[in-house]
């Protein structure tokens, strides 16, 4: 007995102090935009932890109704900001969806309804903008 005690309290000692090595700290980073008048539309995420943006301009701003605007907020805390050049006359009636694409890319969604015709737009964006493809319904246009 007394020899299963003699290693029972060291044993409980190392078990304390290697369970205390485990805490993990972090860091909360703030992104604020000075972007006025934005509807926030959603939030994806690229397995680099690259975080995508998409906000919408509301029927009160300057830019343009419907306009859509990518935000990608890197790892290391860097944000490329651009917009993206749909145009949509009537808000609420021209959803926008952005989804990771890739590793570099954005693939851009556009519905607009004109005179009760429901129209699908695509775009297949790169991270700075570009945009590299153009799709109408489901035809490449």
């Amino acid at each position: 007995m007394k020899l299963k005690n003699k290693f029972l309290l060291p044993l409980l000692i190392i078990s304390i102090l290697l369970g205390i090595n485990h805490v993990r700290a972090f860091t909360t980073t703030v992104y604020t935009d000075n972007l006025m008048n934005a509807i926030f539309n959603s939030v994806q995420t690229y397995s680099d932890g690259t975080f995508l943006i998409t906000l919408t301009y509301d029927n009160t701003s300057e830019i343009g109704i419907g306009f859509p605007a990518i935000r990608l907020i890197h790892p290391n805390g860097s944000v490329t900001a651009f917009d993206v050049p749909f145009r949509c006359n009537e808000p609420g009636k021209c959803p926008t969806a952005s989804y990771p694409l890739g590793s570099d890319y954005i693939f851009v969604v556009h519905k607009a309804t004109y005179d009760a015709n429901e129209t699908t737009y695509g775009l297949v964006v790169d991270w700075n903008g570009k945009i590299l493809s153009r799709y109408y319904d489901r035809f490449k246009c």
